[in-house]
């Protein structure tokens, strides 16, 4: 399982995800559509700890960071 609760994520000054909430079942296969520069690799990388969200909270199977 994997929840987003309003995640923000911004470069310096800029911010790139502006509360992004997502829920996805364990089993379940997502994918992300969107233009150039939507967000949808911030989205992936502040997911996975690459990046650190300013606000917000990542749940993956039960443990929160």
């Amino acid at each position: 399982m994997l929840e987003t609760h309003e995640i923000e994520t911004a470069y310096d000054r800029v911010k790139v995800l502006k509360g992004v909430s997502i829920h996805v079942n364990k089993g379940e296969a997502i994918t992300l559509i969107g233009s150039n520069g939507a967000g949808k690799t911030t989205l992936i990388n502040t997911i996975s700890g690459i990046l650190k969200a300013s606000k917000g909270r990542i749940v993956l199977r039960e443990k929160r960071s």
